[in-house]
């Protein structure tokens, strides 16, 4: 391997952050060509990132990310696409994985397999965390540069650099909590924990439960530990009525007033009893590995300036794989790669200017929060995918998605809907062809 930035008989060096779902991905399209040398700093000693459970992690919660206990996951998540969304569109599950919605090991032994089958972990250094990351002409650099990489060994505590031709930032964002201001939450004396650091059910026996926003991974909680507890009361910004027809136990509210120190207070003064808060409150995006006076602006949802929510509008060579979400994410996050990769290899181009980037990037913005759209969608898709897709597939020369996957993506999201959190997995949904789908009840079993 080329040191200090060498390039190994010309070819050019790839930097990737991360080696979990995105820098796998991002391994593979790259080290499959031999005009690159890829490198992948991962921190963990292991691929797959937020799709691994150490052994123990129950017992050890906010956890740094150096840790080997560090977990932002729970025990029994399953996924909540189906089989044909959750893996890259040149590598199928194995053909002995029936179920719909896969388990978190499952999911854990694809990815597994999948860098088996590309030989992707030699590109790997493991127990490296990226400290970081800057423009080899300095900060105010324009257009294709190249980087300099500061790594840290975690092992020998000893810190080297590197200089690439392109960055491939693929550290995910489920790492650093989004904890909001809550009114009068300073005054509870119980518990207090984000979704981060929830990891079994049987903890929430008998106790009584508020948690304070439900999108994904607030709902799969609430379902989890509404056998176990005594009562849940779910808050959300727009009631949905979701949970309560399912659990007994579950109250949904759009209402929060005050807290007491045991209790919580709603707007006509009636109160409930509370033990524990759980903050399913999201994350908010994280990069500390960049220099100051770095162009880059990062809040709570949405990180800027990027040219088609990927490329950076100033600094041409550095990607961030995987912000679009509510999304067939894998998908997307494959496509992006292969774009960039075609940017890279002068078979695509960017706008003239990097002002013409960056204008697009701020009225795709102004576009969503005209809509109505709260400020931290800004990297969510839903209907939009679609558009998203084939501009990236025409621009690059990639083959185009499937008609099929929209159609299992549209039916997933109206079973949620329909059949809510609770209920929706309860379907067999899956591709017959590159056109149609099926989705039907699974056999009940036991009565249940």
């Amino acid at each position: 391997m080329a040191q200090n930035g060498e390039r190994c008989h010309g070819r050019k060096r790839v930097a990737v952050v991360g080696a979990g779902m995105t820098g796998l991905c991002a391994i593979r399209h790259f080290a499959a060509d031999p005009n690159y040398e890829v490198v992948a700093f991962e921190r963990a000693n292991t691929i797959a990132g937020i799709w691994n459970y150490p052994e123990g992690c129950e017992e050890h919660v906010n956890q740094p990310e150096t840790s080997p206990y560090y977990c932002r996951t729970y025990r029994d998540l399953k996924t909540n696409s189906p089989r044909e969304l959750s893996c890259y569109p040149d590598f199928p599950f194995a053909d002995t994985v029936k179920d719909t919605y896969c388990t978190r090991e499952t999911v854990l032994h694809y990815f597994h397999a999948y860098a088996k089958h590309f030989d992707l972990l030699p590109h790997i250094k493991f127990r490296h965390q990226v400290k970081l990351v800057t423009p080899v002409g300095g900060v105010h650099a324009e257009g294709p540069v190249r980087w300099t990489v500061e790594v840290l060994d975690l092992e020998s505590d000893k810190v080297s650099k590197d200089e690439f031709d392109s960055v491939l930032v693929c550290s995910g964002h489920y790492h650093k909590p989004y904890l909001p201001e809550i009114n009068g939450l300073d005054k509870f004396t119980g518990h207090i924990m984000h979704s981060c650091d929830y990891r079994v059910p049987e903890k929430f026996k008998g106790q009584n439960v508020l948690l304070i926003g439900a999108k994904v991974s607030g709902n799969d909680i609430a379902c989890e530990i509404a056998p176990f507890a005594n009562q849940v009361i779910v808050q959300r910004r727009m009631k949905m009525n979701v949970l309560e027809k399912h659990y007994p136990n579950v109250k949904e509210t759009t209402e929060l007033s005050d807290f007491g120190a045991d209790h919580l207070i709603m707007r006509d003064g009636t109160t409930m009893p509370v033990d524990i808060v759980i903050l399913a409150t999201g994350y908010v995006y994280d990069y500390p590995f960049f220099p100051p006076g770095f162009n880059l602006k990062v809040s709570r949802g949405r990180v800027a300036p990027l040219y088609r929510h990927l490329v950076h509008c100033q600094y041409t060579t550095l990607a961030f794989v995987g912000l679009a979400n509510m999304a067939v994410f894998i998908f997307i996050a494959d496509y992006q790669i292969r774009y960039f990769k075609a940017l890279l290899d002068g078979k695509s181009v960017l706008p003239s200017s990097k002002e013409d980037m960056m204008k697009e990037d701020e009225l795709d913005y102004a576009e969503r929060l005209a809509k109505g759209m709260p400020e931290h969608f800004a990297h969510e898709m839903l209907a939009h995918q679609w558009d998203y897709l084939n501009k990236l597939s025409q621009d690059a020369g990639l083959e185009p998605v499937r008609p099929v996957i929209r159609k299992m993506f549209e039916a997933n999201v109206h079973g949620i809907r329909t059949d809510g959190p609770a209920g929706f997995r309860k379907y067999r949904l899956e591709a017959l062809d590159d056109e149609n789908i099926i989705r039907e009840p699974l056999p009940q079993l036991n009565g249940h």
